[in-house]
């Protein structure tokens, strides 16, 4: 089926289609609870994706450039660009049920950042903040491979910022994510645990 995402509309449709059985949201939505389904935020993939062609190198070619890298002494950096806003919100927020969690945004002072970085299986973090949009001449002023495990560092450093207190001018943006930076550059056991998620295979 042609559906970005499976609702229970989409697979109501679905077994409509296949099965010619017709059953109500709400009862689509009590089999989905009784096999084990819940709803929850899907990950994005691009189209052009080949599982194989990355499985293969997962498999065959990092090792092999893993092995290369440390006889030569050599470190493999993981590297990721990112945009940071000062409206960003992340994460969860408990309320009372029934009532949705309210969070404090900025109005009318929308200020960006981006940033390049890289990461590496022994914990160390390279960053540059810059103030506009990101470029060749920027990749070219910090070098960085194609994106990959550093996304996880983004992420960890768009989470902090969104659970603090908004930010209103790009100054205190910049410091705010300078300072958390700062401390992700010294913590190699946080930076480390970007590579302990069970699908990934990249050993410190």
């Amino acid at each position: 089926m042609e559906s970005a995402l499976w609702t229970r509309g989409a697979v109501m449709l679905f077994i409509e289609q296949e099965y010619a059985v017709k059953l109500s949201i709400r009862a689509v939505g009590d089999y989905l609870k009784r096999w084990g389904f819940t709803p929850k935020k899907p990950i994005k993939r691009a189209y052009e994706q080949r599982p194989e062609s990355v499985k293969q190198w997962i498999d065959q070619e990092y090792p092999a450039i893993e092995k290369r890298a440390k006889a030569k002494g050599g470190e493999i950096h993981w590297g990721d660009e990112t945009a940071l806003v000062n409206t960003d919100v992340r994460g969860r927020s408990y309320a009372p049920k029934g009532q949705a969690p309210v969070t404090m945004a900025v109005r009318g002072t929308r200020q960006k950042l981006s940033m390049i970085s890289t990461v590496t299986n022994q914990g160390k973090a390279s960053w540059m903040i810059i103030d506009g949009a990101f470029n060749h001449e920027k990749l070219i002023e910090y070098y960085s491979p194609e994106l990959n495990l550093d996304e996880r560092l983004n992420a960890d450093l768009k989470h902090v910022i969104s659970t603090r207190v908004p930010v209103r001018t790009k100054a205190k943006l910049h410091a705010a994510a300078k300072n958390h930076m700062a401390f992700i550059e010294t913590h190699l056991e946080r930076v480390k645990s970007y590579f302990q998620d069970p699908r990934v295979k990249y050993a410190a």
